[in-house]
């Protein structure tokens, strides 16, 4: 299951609405509905993820800036926590995948493989057909 953790900015609904459009069946969450030990798992799980789960154009990571280098792992997971305003928005998140922020490029990895298969045939075929039509090899009734 795909859960989206939301803030109210135009990026959540962004992705929340890109997900209906998929017809791909969601969880949505508020930021502030997030338990310490969600928080905790997906920083274990993605540790790599860490340093984009900040939003750093809010007000108050502005004032940690000069402090947030020199940071711990564990500092940085207990500030996620305590502050859940420095959560950047949307987090959506499988078992195996996570995505910070709306990229309309990435976020086709949560698209199950045969529905991008079938999708990309489709796209291919019609590319085939434009293009003869094109050179009017073929004229298409």
């Amino acid at each position: 299951m795909i859960t989206v953790y939301t803030g109210n900015d135009e990026s959540s609904r962004s992705a929340v609405s890109w997900f209906l459009w998929q017809n791909i069946e969601i969880k949505v969450c508020p930021k502030g509905k997030m338990t310490d030990e969600t928080i905790q798992s997906i920083c274990k799980e993605f540790p790599f993820m860490i340093d984009k789960m900040f939003s750093k154009r809010s007000r108050f990571f502005k004032d940690l800036a000069p402090f947030f280098e020199q940071c711990t792992f564990e500092e940085k997971v207990e500030l996620l926590i305590k502050e859940r305003r420095l959560l950047r928005t949307p987090i959506i998140h499988t078992k195996k995948k996570l995505l910070i922020g709306f990229n309309e490029e990435q976020i086709r990895m949560f698209i199950p493989r045969k529905q991008r298969k079938v999708r990309y045939a489709q796209l291919y075929q019609e590319d085939v057909i434009e293009y003869l039509n094109k050179k009017k090899v073929f004229v298409r009734k």
